[in-house]
């Protein structure tokens, strides 16, 4: 099969140090699921090296970004592409890392079987909360940004925010900054009054500027979903005994 072969760019916008420790964290993540089960909404891990010469082999996913191939938007786009993307990160979650950096760049659709992946874990960190702060974009959660916008560490519901962004942009075709987006959340019946209202509350509840007025965990948003859309969101625990996933 093809693959994607990745090496740290130095390109001059980061710190050497800090562009080595990103792509380790990449390294680190994928790895510790190469040889286990796991969504194919994620990357595969193929082979790679930590240490100068630092590489990352993936599987080549032949296809394009998710803001190229959502061209209608609606819930259809929502079950299709944000649903496998919520499992995703709640199998990150669920295995004790944080994703930190969700946005449709950062999500390609397979041209083959038009299935969503996730790609792309420089700022993937195995921890349950973190310090860590980012430059400001649409998908961003206030905790992560250095304004001082809201205190707290970033952690799953982080992500949960992104997610729910996500889910914004495939529903309403919409990307809304964090600075505009309303304290109680993003209410997607103000673009499309097709929406069912108890689907509207849900992701207005992830997009919610208070951490704890979100659900806390990508599984928790993942039965939400699930449970509202009428469709079978029970997941099967697997350990693997190589590596405990």
């Amino acid at each position: 099969p093809d693959v994607a072969v990745k090496f740290p760019r130095y390109d001059g916008s980061n710190d050497q140090s800090i562009v080595e420790d990103r792509f380790e964290r990449a390294y680190r993540t994928l790895e510790s699921f190469g040889d286990g089960v796991h969504p194919t909404s994620l990357v595969h891990f193929v082979d790679g090296r930590r240490r100068d010469p630092m590489y990352l082999v993936t599987e080549f996913v032949d296809g394009t970004d998710l803001s190229s191939a959502t061209t209608t938007p609606g819930t259809r786009l929502l079950e299709r592409y944000g649903l496998p993307i919520v499992r995703a990160v709640s199998f990150l979650h669920e295995n004790g890392y944080l994703y930190l950096d969700l946005k449709p760049e950062n999500v390609l659709v397979r041209t083959t079987h038009d299935q969503p992946v996730l790609i792309d874990f420089n700022t993937a960190e195995s921890a349950t909360e973190t310090e860590t702060l980012f430059h400001e974009d649409a998908y961003k959660a206030p905790e992560q940004l250095p304004d001082g916008r809201h205190d707290g560490p970033s952690g799953p519901w982080t992500d949960v925010y992104g997610l729910g962004k996500l889910l914004v942009y495939l529903t309403t075709g919409q990307t809304v900054k964090t600075a505009e987006t309303p304290a109680d959340g993003i209410d997607v019946r103000r673009h499309d009054q097709t929406v069912p209202a108890s689907l509207a509350d849900i992701i207005a509840a992830a997009t919610s500027a208070a951490p704890a007025a979100r659900p806390q965990t990508a599984t928790r948003l993942a039965t939400a979903l699930y449970g509202e859309l009428g469709r079978d969101g029970s997941v099967a625990t697997l350990t693997d005994g190589r590596n405990g996933v």
